[in-house]
């Protein structure tokens, strides 16, 4: 059996300078890249609000207080007597005041017009700030007013500085002589006393 002679491998061919430059820059980026730090991406970024709730419910941060300003108080004025009071009169709160019809003795109409009305007085104290409205409103047939009259509620807000309120009516007629009847407890008006505002935790 006659053996076949194959020739020697080739030796590797030595690399080119081009070769090796295209190499040490490869090197050089993989040792820099063992040491870089992350991009600055969105995801890792460190959640501050989530952060920050978790001290709130924890306790380990002081939730700070704001003033209430939802306290509402209702004084009515009934057919006779003083004020009735609803609720808590407070600074930055709120007040309704409504009056009876039968507390006006004054009443007129011309032309089957009523020429006669009721209006409400609110002082507060110190500033004296003051409000008038009507304290009564006609009740209307066709369109046109008759001299049946119900309450007419009015609200106001309380100052945050007021300590107290007053409150007064006069009973007016435009009739051929006007006349006024005072409702103010007898000269020394209806005198209420406001508290100060309360202070609840709050963002």
């Amino acid at each position: 059996m006659t053996e076949i002679s194959r020739p020697p491998p080739r030796p590797a061919a030595p690399q080119t300078q081009t070769a090796r430059a295209r190499e040490k820059p490869r090197a050089e980026g993989a040792r820099k890249g063992q040491g870089a730090k992350p991009a600055d991406t969105a995801s890792n970024r460190p959640n501050l609000a989530a952060d920050s709730f978790d001290r709130a419910i924890s306790g380990t941060t002081t939730v700070p207080t704001r003033l209430a300003v939802t306290a509402h108080a209702s004084v009515r004025f009934g057919a006779e007597g003083g004020p009735v009071v609803d609720g808590e009169l407070r600074q930055g709160g709120r007040l309704t005041v409504e009056y009876h019809p039968q507390r006006a003795p004054l009443r007129a109409a011309e032309g089957g017009l009523p020429v006669w009305g009721v209006t409400g007085h609110v002082r507060f104290l110190p500033q004296g700030e003051e409000t008038r409205r009507p304290a009564l409103e006609f009740e209307t047939m066709r369109g046109r007013p008759t001299n049946q009259v119900r309450p007419a509620p009015f609200s106001v807000d309380i100052p945050l500085r007021a300590t107290g309120v007053e409150l007064w009516f006069i009973n007016w007629t435009r009739a051929t002589r006007s006349q006024e009847h005072h409702d103010d407890n007898h000269g020394e008006r209806f005198r209420l006393a406001v508290k100060p505002a309360e202070k609840t935790a709050g963002p």
